[in-house]
């Protein structure tokens, strides 16, 4: 458990410097690469937060050429052992590590079981037809097969993706024009086939294995901006800039207000007003852009370069 730690608190020392200078040049990169590049890159930054581990030939070459005598100055009586196994310091750290862990995944699912009480408990079904075939064309578009409910609730201010299994979208009680319903729907649709939910969750694997790194907080903020920024890059792809100006639109029009409740594993059409800021101008720039495998490969580079 010690050696576990001592990795843990390595990697995220290590990975925090990484992310850390990926935001600083994330503004440099939105010039010349895609949103969805720069989005999936923090992934392998998020996979090397919960993989601690690291293979290193260094601590391998030690480990084969180095040993130790048996000779009695290393003897120790069995009372000293049990002493120093209890109140070592490595274990103490072990243990208030893993009631953090414990304690971070409970809030979370207290909060994420309320929240499903009280969609459960406001939620209308979408039976409009003309609403409907809106879905049913989008998805279509889309090549999705499976089948996506939607409704209504009314304790949300902001669309949004529901459920691992079976995916729901939530929509406002307010009334949004017929001609801007399909570009909403298509966000949310556009999250449920690249499966952010499922990256959410590793998101949230990350942050409670790293809550005593404040850095991490703010790894999950900036990813749930991408997140945002990269799905409007997928809708506003093959539009003019009239068609991105509507989608604009559309957008403010649905989050007039910050989300009253929210959960870690749904999607979050709100992204405070930072986040919406860099929305609008990421919406509005139609320049052309390279897919970002450059910076998935510096970025798994680096993240390999911290076994080092």
């Amino acid at each position: 458990m010690q050696q576990f730690m001592i990795s843990l608190l390595e990697v995220s020392i290590a990975m925090s410097i990484i992310a850390i200078v990926y935001i600083s040049v994330t503004p440099f990169l939105s010039k010349f690469f895609t949103a969805n590049g720069r989005y999936y890159a923090w992934l392998v930054i998020i996979l090397g937060m919960i993989i601690p581990f690291r293979f290193s030939w260094l601590e391998s070459v030690i480990a084969i050429d180095t040993f130790m005598p048996a000779t009695n100055n290393y003897f120790v009586k069995p009372y000293e052992i049990t002493t120093l196994s209890i109140f070592s310091w490595p274990v103490l750290f072990s243990v208030l590590w893993l009631v953090g862990v414990a304690v971070f995944i409970t809030i979370h699912i207290i909060r994420h079981r309320h929240f499903l009480k009280m969609v459960k408990r406001w939620i209308i079904k979408v039976d409009d037809e003309q609403v409907l075939n809106m879905l049913h064309g989008v998805q279509t578009e889309l090549r999705i097969k499976k089948q996506i409910e939607l409704q209504t609730c009314h304790g949300i201010s902001s669309p949004m993706l529901l459920g691992f299994f079976r995916p729901t979208i939530l929509l406002p009680i307010n009334y949004i024009p017929p001609d801007e319903l399909p570009l909403i729907l298509k966000h949310e649709l556009i999250h449920y086939k690249r499966g952010d939910i499922w990256y959410k969750a590793l998101v949230f694997l990350a942050t409670a294995l790293h809550w005593f790194n404040p850095f991490v907080y703010l790894v999950a903020r900036e990813i749930a901006i991408q997140c945002e920024i990269s799905c409007d890059e997928e809708v506003v792809k093959s539009t003019d800039m009239n068609g991105r100006q509507k989608y604009v639109e559309a957008i403010i029009g649905v989050i007039r207000k910050q989300p009253m409740v929210k959960s870690k594993f749904s999607t979050n059409f709100y992204s405070g007003k930072k986040g919406m800021k860099h929305r609008v101008f990421s919406i509005m720039d139609a320049r052309n852009k390279k897919r970002g495998f450059s910076i998935l490969a510096i970025v798994l580079v680096l993240t390999f370069s911290t076994s080092i």
